[in-house]
Order: C-alpha cells, then structure tokens, then sequence
C-alpha cells in the first residue's frame, strides 16, 4: 500500500499513462476490497508518520507536518506529495 501511496502522489500521477493510470486504479481498489476503509486509514496514517520520522533531520521539511496533519484524509499522500513539491 506505501508504494501506491508514493506512486500515485500529485506528482507521480500526471505522468502516468491513461493506461497506466487504469490500470493502478483498478489494483489499487481490487488490494483495498481485501481491506475495511479504516485498514487504509491506518496506512495513511502510519505512512505519514513514518514519512515524519524520516526527515526529522531536515529542518526545511517541518513545515510539511505543520500543514498536514496525520488524522486527515490521504495525510500520507499529501504528505509525500509537499515533500516533493517543496522548494525551501
């Protein structure tokens, strides 16, 4: 599930190919219905954590846990995503 949540970021996404993009979607919701919507909650919420206990040496990054915060919908997506958009 980290993997897709990587891959499937803001950034990642555009350049993916319609049929790529078709065919991500259709794994990614065929791996979820084996799971309860609370079970990807708990990813996201445990990427995101795992994804602030990495860069707790860059400084620069805070700022990215400042604005998303764990309990949110898609927090470690958003998460990755403004890690890789950050230009500081």
């Amino acid at each position: 599930m980290y993997m897709w949540l990587i891959f499937l970021s803001v950034v990642d996404w555009v350049s993916l190919s319609d049929e790529e993009k078709e065919l991500n979607t259709q794994i990614r919701l065929d791996w979820l219905a084996s799971y309860s919507k609370a079970s990807e909650a708990v990813l996201r919420h445990w990427f995101w954590k795992l994804l602030k206990e990495k860069i707790e040496n860059f400084a620069s990054l805070h700022q990215v846990f400042v604005r998303v915060h764990p309990g949110s919908p898609n927090c470690g997506t958003y998460a990755w995503t403004e890690i890789l958009s950050c230009t500081h």
